[in-house]
């Protein structure tokens, strides 16, 4: 249902913060793949309370984070319901302050880490998966602009050749 949220949507706004920045920065280089200009990292390119002011009701905004909760997290969901827009929260508990109201809920087990660090490797399966099925859903014409980014991204040699 969360991906179906994101392929209906007119813009995807996407934060994490502090350690969830990465798995915000993977979720939103994968949509881009093939919804270039649908998919916007909060806070990526300015202020992250002007991208807060951006919000639409038609818009998606997916929200990232495990205990303790960042404030900007907090305020991201908050901009989202003012907004009316709909609401993906990724988090480790269904308390989570940034996940009240959420429209979705995709839960990550981040305090179960043999090291000290909590571990993200659920929410990095989460967003993967989130990606996957939003691009699944987007049928052929994901698939031909996921090919079109991809044949640019090779033009504009971004990748090595191989040999064989």
């Amino acid at each position: 249902d969360a991906a179906r949220a994101l392929h209906a949507a007119n813009r995807i706004w996407i934060t994490g913060f502090r350690s969830c920045r990465g798995v915000a920065d993977l979720l939103t280089y994968q949509l881009r793949l093939f919804r270039p200009d649908a998919v916007q990292l909060v806070g990526g390119s300015g202020p992250f309370d002007l991208d807060h002011g951006a919000f639409r009701s038609d818009d998606a905004v997916v929200v990232i984070g495990f205990a303790p909760y960042t404030l900007v997290s907090v305020e991201t969901a908050r901009a989202a319901h003012q907004a009316r827009a709909t609401l993906i929260a990724i988090a480790d508990t269904i308390t989570a302050p940034m996940a009240e109201g959420a429209d979705h809920l995709l839960l990550f087990e981040a305090a179960s880490s043999p090291g000290f660090f909590p571990s993200l490797t659920g929410a990095i399966a989460v967003a993967q998966s989130l990606a996957a099925v939003a691009f699944t859903l987007g049928g052929a014409g994901a698939k031909r602009k996921l090919e079109e980014t991809e044949g640019r991204l090779a033009r504009m040699s971004q990748y090595t050749v191989e040999k064989g």
